[in-house]
């Protein structure tokens, strides 16, 4: 009895997967008139987004007080979610930038979607495309990041030992 493994057969259903996350990611790129419509789009990753913050803000010590994910309108701008944490020299930067970790989630996550059926693909995708969207740090995200230049400290530790050696 003999018996073929294709270690390959997910491969597949690929196609829809990232057709479908890139169609999502360059519809969720168009702005709609209505803000609060931006609002519903945008909430998969704005929980992405602020879930990323709060938990490197708990494994960092960074005590998160409070997740918001209910928009709130601004003089030119709106803010999607939020999380208040207490930021300190070793932990500002890394819960600022903690949203670049959605990229490698996703890209995990990826390897159990593809082998789903087309409906929960089409789902991930959407959700893939969203998380994608809000990967990046915000601009309020960034200056918190330089305000707390944990990268610094570390290049200067990295310095200091280079020349001591």
């Amino acid at each position: 009895m003999s018996m073929k493994i294709n270690l390959f057969h997910h491969l597949s259903n690929a196609p829809l997967l990232y057709g479908a996350a890139t169609f999502f990611w360059l519809v969720l790129g168009i702005k709609p008139r209505s803000l609060w419509l931006y609002c519903v789009l945008s909430l998969p990753g704005t929980v992405l987004h602020e879930v990323a913050h709060f938990g490197v803000a708990l494994l960092v010590n960074g005590k998160p007080k409070s997740l918001s994910l209910i928009p709130k309108a601004h003089a030119n701008a709106w803010t999607l979610g939020s999380v208040r944490f207490m930021p300190t020299w070793y932990n500002g930067c890394l819960v600022a930038l903690a949203p670049m970790l959605i990229i490698p989630a996703m890209w995990w996550a990826t390897r159990y979607a593809e082998q789903a059926g087309h409906m929960a693909q089409l789902i991930y995708a959407y959700i893939l495309a969203a998380g994608i969207r809000s990967s990046w740090p915000s601009k309020e995200d960034w200056l918190i990041a330089l305000k707390y230049p944990l990268w610094l400290c570390l290049a200067g530790v990295a310095i200091y030992y280079k020349t001591m050696s």
